[in-house]
């Protein structure tokens, strides 16, 4: 018998200045059975930091050529696709060609790895970015996060502050491209 995701419901109070973006999110996740708490909070970073209306968490792990995330215009266009992880540099070129922009948030201790196998190739694909999120943060958050509970973002100059319950952190994404 196939294990199922767990559920997480979390809401989100959201302040990006940097883009004059603000509400309330109230989101529910599907933990993939291989995906782990950390790899779950990245996807929630990175939806805060591109968060907007239109933005949708995907299937993910449990659907094959799906982003994490996406953000879709009026016409079914992909504007945003929306990666977490250390993807292969062709998975993001085939995602170039069916999007406007690829934004891939990286984590994990082997992340400075895959970017340094993987950059030339990547420096190739021009609507691209990829940005990397410090590992002992995201464990730091993922230690702390747990269903039903409220997040408060603020951003502001490109840095994240986040607060869950009495814990705060301070999150600066790295461009790395």
């Amino acid at each position: 018998m196939a294990l199922k995701p767990k559920i997480f419901k979390c809401k989100i109070q959201l302040s990006d200045m940097d883009r004059h973006v603000y509400g309330e999110y109230p989101l529910v996740l599907a933990q993939h059975p291989s995906e782990t708490i950390e790899r779950l909070c990245t996807r929630l970073l990175a939806f805060c930091l591109n968060a907007d209306e239109q933005l949708k968490f995907t299937g993910g792990l449990s659907v094959e050529g799906e982003p994490e995330l996406w953000l879709k215009n009026d016409h079914g266009g992909i504007e945003q696709w929306i990666d977490v992880g250390q993807p292969e540099p062709e998975r993001l070129k085939k995602a170039q060609r069916q999007s406007q922009l690829v934004k891939v948030y990286c984590f994990g201790k082997s992340g400075d790895t895959w970017w340094q196998l993987n950059k030339d190739k990547l420096n190739k694909l021009d609507r691209v970015e990829v940005i990397r999120f410090d590992w002992d943060l995201v464990s730091a958050i993922a230690g702390v996060f747990y269903g039903g509970c409220e997040m408060v973002v603020s951003i502001s100059d490109a840095q994240a502050f986040i607060s869950i319950d009495e814990h705060s952190f301070e999150l600066t994404p790295q461009a790395w491209q």
